[in-house]
């Protein structure tokens, strides 16, 4: 779900939203579960920072809810078996991962209270999350510009608590990563593309092929652009 790119600073941020999009890089830091050395950590609070973001900014996909996707970084990493716990001194909270790799973060005040980890029974630096937001009745090879509206929301409140103040200060300048064209936000495609085609009511117009990229395995939305609504039709063209 996403990377986004800086013409002035350099910025890794995830996902999915997936957003899917890029993740973040973790907090160094050793922990053993369930044997294996050096989980994937995110703290709670970053999490709940992505949550609020959601309910902030709701309506953008007023009939959506929010879940949070876990990728591999290669083929070679599976989610068979993976596991997720809430964790902090005295405090132990399982969270269910679907088989894709989704989940639902719980809201946990006695874990915002104790500064608790997330921590992955998987090596770090083999998953990727990402925010996943879809409102229903989108068509499959299509996205809904408001989700990734508000994907990009959810995955900068969490990405912007655990980044170098000065990157912060610098995409804040342009009102967040999500209101100007200046900050390029990647979203990774379903598949390679050939061509994306915004589609509001009667208005109709390709994507221009430099906001196409990767050899067709990413794109950049026109998340800034309000002349676009946000039930705006993110249309994909798959290469053959």
């Amino acid at each position: 779900m996403n990377i986004i790119s800086l013409a002035c600073a350099a910025l890794l941020l995830s996902a999915s939203a997936s957003i899917a999009r890029g993740a973040p890089d973790e907090a160094i830091q050793t922990v053993s579960v369930a044997g294996v050395r050096d989980p994937d950590l995110k703290t709670y609070k970053a999490f709940m920072a992505g949550m609020d973001a959601f309910d902030s900014h709701r309506a953008l996909a007023p009939r959506a809810d929010l879940r949070f996707l876990l990728t591999a970084r290669n083929a070679g990493v599976k989610l068979d078996g993976l596991t997720m716990h809430i964790s902090a001194d005295d405090l132990d909270v399982p969270v269910v991962v679907s088989a894709d790799g989704g989940f639902v973060m719980p809201r946990n005040r006695q874990a915002v209270e104790k500064d608790a980890e997330v921590i992955l029974n998987k090596k770090k630096g083999q998953l990727r999350w990402r925010p996943d937001v879809h409102s229903p009745n989108v068509p499959v090879d299509a996205r809904r510009l408001g989700d990734l509206r508000l994907e990009c929301e959810v995955l900068w409140a969490v990405s912007k608590l655990e980044m170098p103040s000065f990157q912060r200060v610098f995409i804040n300048a342009f009102d967040g990563p999500c209101n100007t064209k200046a900050v390029h936000v990647n979203y990774v495609a379903p598949k390679q593309l050939s061509a994306v085609v915004l589609e509001a009511g009667n208005r109709r117009e390709k994507l221009d092929a430099e906001w196409i990229e990767n050899n067709g395995q990413m794109y950049v939305p026109p998340l800034h652009d309000r002349s676009w609504p946000d039930d705006t039709l993110v249309k994909f063209e798959f290469a053959q």
